[in-house]
């Protein structure tokens, strides 16, 4: 199952209320076969411009981060769910790749680029490539365009 990150904008309520929503939230999440990995508040602030959400105009909002595992097809479900839930005003998600394991030698790139065997790769590359070159569709068989 890949690892997602869920971003949760909150209305303004208290922190009871809050609670509750993230409750919610993460009920959802295990409810359509979620692995959660944690939660982090961003904090309470003015959101960048007012959203209106669910018949009212928001201005301030609770953000929180939810890192969670799911498979790839629950997420229009959680979306859905996100977005008829009255607490939530706004929501994103994002797929987490794994990060590439890139071997770097500091030898290989001290040496000049000519030198290097991944810039050698991409000159020859270039060589084998066709180069591309104009043919006029005119049917006659020279250019009329050069004299």
């Amino acid at each position: 199952m890949p690892a997602y990150e869920a971003i949760l904008i909150l209305k303004k309520m208290a922190r009871p209320e809050v609670a509750k929503a993230l409750k919610r939230a993460t009920t959802n999440i295990f409810n359509n076969n979620g692995l959660l990995f944690g939660i982090e508040n961003l904090g309470h602030r003015a959101l960048p411009y007012g959203i209106s959400a669910h018949g009212r105009r928001h201005k301030e909002g609770s953000y929180f981060l939810i890192r969670f595992d799911s498979s790839t097809t629950t997420i229009e479900v959680l979306k859905d769910e996100f977005r008829r839930d009255i607490d939530v005003v706004r929501n994103g998600f994002v797929r987490i790749r794994p990060e590439e394991n890139i071997e770097c030698t500091l030898d290989e790139e001290m040496k000049p680029p000519a030198y290097r065997q991944d810039v050698k790769d991409m000159i020859e590359e270039g060589r084998r490539r066709e180069k591309y070159k104009f043919q006029p569709k005119t049917g006659l068989e020279y250019n009329p365009w050069r004299t």
